[in-house]
C-alpha cells in the first residue's frame, strides 16, 4: 500500500508556494498529452473496479459486490448513484457507453484522495491541468435536521521527488445542483510551468472538507496539455479569405502574431491541411511569417509553437495557433442553359453572364424528311429515309415509286415450268436468268468393283444393280504357308517359306522342326564344369572337344624375407602370407645411449657415452646431470629469503637476519655492513651474506608504511553498533574507550547509551576516537497480551535523556504526545483499538530528532 505522508507531518516537506489559485490557459493550449477517464465498463450493468495505474489511492475500495459506502472509500464505477440520495447523471466522457467515474466519499479526516505521477513532460514549458468534478449530494437535501456538507477540494502540482510544491489550488466550498435538478460537472484548472530537467510531476487531490453527511464527489476526465500564447494568423486584414475561381492560383503572405501572455519567446514550425483534420509540415518554413502561393484548392494554415527549439518537435511540449483558412467560391456555373448560350465568369464580381441565340430551322425537306433541333450537337438534325425500295423482288416484277403516296408500286408474272424430264433431271427456276434452269445427271456407273462383279442401270429405281460372287479360298496349306486373294488375275495366291534350320547351335545341341508352332526345336545340355580346383586353376569349356579344360600354377614363394619373418601358403587368400615381428627396440637406455639394429645377429647392438662432468665451479655451485636435457645442471647453493616488516607513522624497525653462523660478513643496499639495520622510511631492502668467503644468502626486507586508523561514521542498526572506517587495515575495536578490543566492526544487542569508539592497528600504538549516542527505537509490537513486546517501549538511561516523543497516523493524526523520560504505548486511541498498520514517530532524545515510522501489528 502505498504510504503519504498528510499535512500534519509537514515539517518534513519542503514547500515553494501554497497561495497558488485555480484557472486555465489563457492562450491557445496543445492536444492533451494525458488523459484519464477511467474507461468503460463492458455492458450497462453496475460495475465496481479498483483505480487503474497509475493513479493511486490511501482511501479504501468499496469493493465487487460492494460493501457500505462509508466515510474514507472510494469506488470506480459506470453507475454513481451508491446512496440513497446521490444524483444519477452518466459519467463526464462524451460520446462513450457506459463510462466509468471515480467516485469519493470524503473522510472524516482532511487529506490526501488521489495521486497520480504523470510523465514524458518538457522542461521550462507550461501546461495546463484540468478536471471535471461533481457534487453527488443535493444541497437542499435535509437530512437528520442537516443540510449536507460541502465539497472542497485542493489540486496540488508537486515534483517528481514530492517534497516540492510547484503550483497548487483550492476549489473552496462547492454545493450540488437542488433536488429534482440533474447533478452539475464542474471543470477546474491550474497552469504550471515545469523547471531546467523537469519532466514529471506528481497531481494530488487533497480532501479539505468535512466528513460525515455530504462532501462527496465525482471525478473524471483528468487532462494534461500543454499551454501556450494566444496566436492569432492574419494575412494583415482576416483570419481567412475567398478567392474566387477566377483569381486562382492565388498567393498571400500570412504571419503569426502572439499576445505573450505565457511565452517569453517563440519558435515556429508552419503546418498545411487540405482538410482542417490532417495536417504536415511545411518544410524550411519556421518564421512568423509564411508566404504561400500557387493555391488551386482549399487549404488551412496553422503554427505549432513552442518555447524552446529544442521542444518543437515534441508533441508534450507544443501549441497551436489559430488557423487560417483559404476558400474557394463555389463558382458553378449555371445550370439549365440551352446548347446556344454561353455563361462566362466575370472575377470582379465573381458572377456569371449568359449569351447566345438559337440557329434556324431548315425548309424544303423531301417528303420523308423531319427537322429536330439536336442540344448536344446545337444544330437541326434531318432525319427521315426515303421508305426502302422494296428487296425480295421476283426477277420478273418491278418496284417505282409513287411521291404522292410517298411509297414503292409493284408489277411482272413469273414464266411458266419445262416438262418431259430424265428421272435424273430437276428443274429450279433462275432468279438471275429469270428463266427455268433443268439440272441433274445420270448417276455415275460404280467404279472399284471386285473383279467378280457386274454393274446395270435400273430407270425404275434410277440407280446401278450390281451383281457375282467372289471365287472360294484354299484349303490344306502348310503350316508356314498364306493364302492371298489377286485381284489381277481374280484367283488365290499360295505364298510363304519353311523356318530355316537354326545355325550356330552348341556342340551338345540338337534342333528339331515342331509342326504345331510352325518353329524349329532346340535340346541338349553342356556338360556339368568340374570342381575341387586348386585356388590357383581355373575351368575353360572347350567347344572343339566339348569338354572342360583345367589350367593354373600355383604362385611362386616370396623371397628377399627379413630374418624374423616366415612365408606360409594361404588356401583361402590364394597367396603367401609372411608372418613374424622384428625383436622390440632396447628401452631405459641412457639418455646418451643409441640402439641399432643388426640383421647379422637379427638383434639390437646398444653404443653411446655419458657427457664429462665440469669441472672449475664457483664455490656455491653443485653440478647435477639431467637426464631430460642429457647434460650437467649448474645449480647455486645461495639460500634466498624473503621477510616482510609493518612500520608505525613517526616510529623506526630494525631489520636483521638473525644469522648465528661465525665468520660471516654482510653488505645491505643501504651500503652498510652490519648484522642489522634501523631504517624509517617505507620501501624494499636486501642484504648478501657471505660465509668462509662464499655468498651462502641473499635476504630481501619488504617495508610497509601503517597508515592510522580513520574513523568514517558509527550507525546504529536496531541494537547493533556498527563502526565503519575511511581506511583499511587490520584493525581492533573497542566500545569502552579502549580498555578491551575485538577485530570484528559489529558489536551486537547493545542497550541504549553513549559509548566512546576506540579502533587501533594490531601493530601500531596510533586509535581513533568517536563518542557514538546509541539509542534503540522498536521496529514493530504486537499488543496481544501475550507478554512479549506487548507495548511500544522506550527508555532513558544513565546517559540517555528522552526529552519528547510524538506518535501520527499515516494522515497525520496525533495519537500520542509526552515529554517524559520514558515513554510506553499500547496501541489504543481514546480507549479504542487502533488497527495493524504502519504509525510514525517524532522522538527527541538528548536534544537530538530522530523520526521514521514502525508497525503494530495484531
Amino acid at each position: 500500500m502505498r504510504k503519504t505522508l498528510c499535512s500534519s507531518l509537514f515539517f518534513f516537506i519542503s514547500i515553494l508556494s501554497l497561495h497558488a489559485q485555480l484557472g486555465f490557459c489563457g492562450g491557445n493550449s496543445g492536444a492533451p498529452i494525458f488523459i484519464e477517464d477511467f474507461g468503460t465498463a463492458p455492458s450497462s450493468a453496475t460495475q465496481h473496479i479498483p483505480l487503474p495505474p497509475p493513479g493511486t489511492t490511501n482511501y479504501t475500495f468499496l469493493g465487487n459486490p460492494p460493501t457500505p459506502f462509508g466515510d474514507g472509500k472510494y469506488t470506480v464505477t459506470n453507475m454513481n448513484y451508491q446512496q440513497f440520495n446521490w444524483f444519477n447523471t452518466e459519467d463526464h466522457t462524451t460520446g462513450d457507453t457506459n463510462g466509468r467515474m471515480l467516485l469519493v466519499n470524503a473522510d472524516f479526516v482532511k487529506g490526501e484522495f488521489f495521486n497520480l505521477r504523470v510523465t514524458g513532460l518538457c522542461e521550462n514549458t507550461t501546461y495546463e491541468f484540468s478536471s471535471w468534478v461533481l457534487n453527488l449530494t443535493p444541497r437542499d437535501d435535509l437530512h437528520g435536521g442537516s443540510y449536507p456538507n460541502p465539497c472542497n477540494v485542493s489540486f496540488e502540482i508537486w515534483d517528481s521527488t514530492e517534497t516540492i510544491i510547484i503550483k497548487s489550488g483550492d476549489t473552496g466550498d462547492f454545493y450540488g445542483s437542488l433536488l429534482g435538478e440533474p447533478g452539475k460537472w464542474e471543470q477546474y484548472g491550474l497552469v504550471f510551468q515545469t523547471q531546467a530537467g523537469q519532466t514529471e510531476v506528481v497531481l494530488k487531490m487533497v480532501n479539505n472538507g468535512i466528513g460525515g453527511y455530504g462532501n462527496d464527489l465525482a471525478i473524471d476526465d483528468i487532462v494534461f496539455r500543454s499551454c501556450g500564447d494566444s496566436i492569432t494568423v492574419t494575412d494583415g486584414t482576416s483570419d481567412q479569405v475567398d478567392v474566387c475561381p477566377a483569381n486562382l492560383p492565388y498567393s498571400t503572405t500570412i504571419t503569426a502574431v502572439p499576445d505573450h501572455a505565457v511565452f517569453n519567446s517563440h519558435f515556429y514550425q508552419w503546418e498545411e491541411s487540405s482538410d482542417g483534420t490532417n495536417w504536415t509540415d511545411i518544410s524550411g518554413s519556421t518564421s512568423e511569417d509564411l508566404n504561400v502561393s500557387g493555391i488551386t484548392t482549399a487549404m488551412y494554415y496553422r503554427a505549432r509553437v513552442a518555447e524552446h527549439a529544442n521542444n518543437l518537435n515534441n508533441s508534450n511540449c507544443i501549441s497551436y495557433s489559430d488557423t487560417f483558412q483559404i476558400n474557394i467560391q463555389t463558382t458553378t456555373p449555371p445550370t439549365g442553359l440551352e446548347c446556344w448560350e454561353t455563361a462566362t465568369l466575370d472575377p470582379a464580381t465573381c458572377t456569371w453572364t449568359i449569351t447566345g441565340t438559337q440557329p434556324a430551322q431548315p425548309t424544303n425537306l423531301e417528303c420523308w424528311e423531319t427537322a429536330t433541333f439536336n442540344n448536344t450537337t446545337c444544330a437541326w438534325d434531318v432525319s427521315g429515309t426515303q421508305p426502302a425500295q422494296p428487296t425480295n423482288l421476283e426477277c420478273w416484277e418491278t418496284a417505282t415509286f409513287n411521291n404522292t403516296t410517298c411509297a414503292w408500286n409493284v408489277s411482272g408474272t413469273q414464266p411458266a415450268q419445262p416438262t418431259n424430264l430424265e428421272c435424273w433431271e430437276t428443274a429450279t427456276f433462275n432468279n438471275s436468268t429469270c428463266a427455268w434452269d433443268v439440272t441433274g445427271t445420270q448417276p455415275a456407273q460404280p467404279t472399284n468393283l471386285e473383279c467378280w462383279e457386274t454393274a446395270t442401270f435400273n430407270n425404275t429405281t434410277c440407280m446401278w444393280d450390281i451383281t457375282g460372287a467372289q471365287p472360294a479360298s484354299p484349303t490344306n496349306l502348310e503350316c508356314w504357308e498364306t493364302a492371298t486373294f489377286n485381284n489381277t488375275t481374280c484367283s488365290w495366291d499360295i505364298t510363304g517359306t519353311q523356318p530355316a534350320q537354326p545355325t550356330n547351335l552348341e556342340c551338345w545341341e540338337i534342333a528339331t522342326f515342331n509342326n504345331t508352332t510352325c518353329m524349329w526345336d532346340v535340346t541338349g545340355t553342356q556338360p556339368a564344369q568340374p570342381t575341387n580346383l586348386e585356388c590357383w586353376e581355373t575351368a575353360t569349356f572347350n567347344n572343339a572337344t566339348c569338354a572342360w579344360d583345367v589350367s593354373g600354377t600355383q604362385p611362386a614363394q616370396p623371397t628377399n624375407l627379413e630374418c624374423w619373418e616366415t612365408a606360409t601358403f594361404n588356401t583361402t587368400t590364394c597367396s603367401w602370407d609372411v608372418t613374424g615381428t622384428q625383436p622390440a627396440q632396447p628401452t631405459n637406455l641412457e639418455c646418451w645411449e643409441t640402439a641399432t639394429f643388426n640383421s647379422t645377429t637379427c638383434a639390437w647392438n646398444v653404443s653411446g657415452t655419458q657427457p664429462a662432468q665440469p669441472t672449475n665451479l664457483e664455490c656455491w655451485e653443485t653440478a647435477t646431470f639431467n637426464n631430460t636435457t642429457c647434460s650437467w645442471d649448474i645449480e647455486s647453493t645461495i639460500v634466498t629469503e624473503t621477510y616482510d616488516a609493518d612500520l608505525c607513522t613517526n616510529e623506526s624497525v630494525i631489520l636483521t637476519t638473525n644469522n648465528n653462523a661465525s665468520g660471516s660478513s654482510f653488505l645491505w643496499s643501504t651500503g652498510e655492513t652490519t648484522e642489522s639495520i634501523t631504517v624509517n622510511q617505507e620501501g624494499q631492502y636486501s642484504v648478501d651474506i657471505t660465509e668462509s668467503g662464499c655468498l651462502s644468502r641473499k635476504a630481501t626486507f619488504t617495508v610497509t608504511k601503517i597508515d592510522p586508523p580513520v574513523i568514517d561514521k558509527v550507525e546504529s542498526q536496531k541494537s547493533d553498533i556498527v563502526i565503519y572506517m575511511s581506511n583499511s587495515g587490520n584493525y581492533l575495536y573497542s566500545i569502552d574507550g579502549g580498555h578491551s578490543f575485538q577485530s570484528q566492526n559489529i558489536f551486537y544487542s547493545m542497550p541504549s547509551g553513549v559509548y566512546n569508539i576506540v579502533v587501533k592497528n594490531d601493530t601500531c600504538d596510533t586509535t581513533s576516537s568517536f563518542e557514538h549516542l546509541h539509542f534503540e527505537i522498536p521496529k514493530f509490537f504486537t499488543p496481544n497480551n501475550d507478554g512479549y513486546n506487548d507495548t511500544f517501549e522506550l527508555k532513558s538511561s544513565t546517559n540517555i535523556l528522552i526529552n519528547e516523543v510524538s506518535i501520527f497516523d499515516r494522515f497525520g493524526k496525533l495519537l500520542k504526545h509526552s515529554k517524559s523520560d520514558s515513554f510506553s504505548w499500547d496501541g489504543t486511541y481514546n480507549g479504542e483499538l487502533l488497527h495493524s498498520d504502519d504509525y510514525w514517530y517524532v522522538i527527541i532524545v538528548n536534544n537530538t530528532t530522530y523520526t521514521g515510522h514502525f508497525s503494530l501489528k495484531r
